[in-house]
């Protein structure tokens, strides 16, 4: 009964914060201990560390054939905009731009409940095999002793 109620508590907490509100991103002092050092303890490293940072250049001497095709060769090619398109643009970009930092905070508050599962999971384990070995040794000293 006890194993269940805290599977059950243990269970709400990493739903709770995984469904975080994505709006703020996860705090400074929770990055430090849940990202970095609980990460580290339970064998969950930082999967931005691939080739995501990684730059990798372009040779610049040969155009592409996108490029080619979308270069504008002459001044007289150039087309006027109107405001109203550039406002709508501006306004897209502002919106993508703010979905991204939402998609961001909400991964971070992903990978704190990942962490979380798995330092509750492996408490849970350890506290079941140092039960289950204390409860094992007591029986095996009590039959001794009956002997």
């Amino acid at each position: 009964m006890i194993l269940t109620g805290a599977s059950l508590i243990k269970t709400l907490i990493v739903l709770n914060v995984h469904h975080h509100s994505p709006n703020k991103g996860v705090p400074r002092w929770a990055k430090t201990i849940f990202l970095k050092y609980l990460a580290k303890m339970v064998c969950m490293f930082n999967e931005d560390d691939t080739s995501e940072d990684k730059v990798v250049p372009i040779d610049s001497e040969e155009p592409s054939e996108a490029n080619s095709t979308c270069s504008l060769k002459k001044e007289k090619d150039l087309v006027a905009v109107p405001p109203e398109m550039i406002q709508l643009c501006q306004h897209q970009l502002a919106k993508e731009a703010k979905m991204e930092k939402t998609d961001q905070y909400k991964q971070q508050w992903q990978r704190v409940a990942a962490v979380l599962d798995r330092f509750f999971l492996i408490s849970a384990s350890t506290f079941t095999i140092v039960t289950l070995l204390t409860i094992s040794s007591v029986l095996v000293s009590n039959r001794s002793n009956q002997n």
